[in-house]
């Protein structure tokens, strides 16, 4: 297996807007100069309102366009400190969307966050990475949610 780490090419990160508050503190907020300069993030979000579904590309509600701004802020962050970054916006089925973009940018490492769910209630939410990983080729870290204390 190539050696992901040491290479540190295109990391492609999934996140639900919502819930990366709880996995953040463990991704790693920027603190200072990234330690992988040469590193490039892709942030991807896949907005799953009824008009993104419908219309994909061509939605303009309004929280397809707070999606886009909370992930243009957040690539923000990580350039300021060095990183290389970019964002997609996906529209629709988060597992295919995720595999495509997965696909299209010839990710070398996928790495998604978790909402903690286990059993059933991983079976009733859903788990998008278990299905995304059947669909793509590299590997995946599935950064747990921070333990509340």
């Amino acid at each position: 297996m190539r050696n992901i780490l040491a290479r540190a090419g295109g990391w492609l990160v999934a996140l639900a807007l919502s819930a990366f508050a709880t996995c953040a503190p463990a991704f790693g907020q920027p603190t200072g100069k990234s330690e992988h300069a040469d590193a490039a993030l892709v942030f991807v979000h896949v907005a799953e309102s009824a008009a993104s579904r419908w219309l994909g590309e061509e939605s303009l509600d309004q929280e397809t366009r707070d999606d886009q701004v909370a992930l243009e802020q957040l690539a923000r962050e990580f350039a300021e400190r060095g990183t290389r970054t970019s964002v997609r916006l996906g529209h629709g089925d988060a597992t295919r969307e995720i595999a495509r973009a997965v696909r299209e940018e010839d990710a070398d490492l996928l790495i998604t966050g978790s909402h903690g769910h286990k059993g059933l209630s991983d079976v009733v939410f859903g788990a998008t990475v278990s299905g995304v990983r059947h669909l793509v080729r590299c590997p995946i870290l599935t950064v747990p949610p921070l333990r509340r204390h």
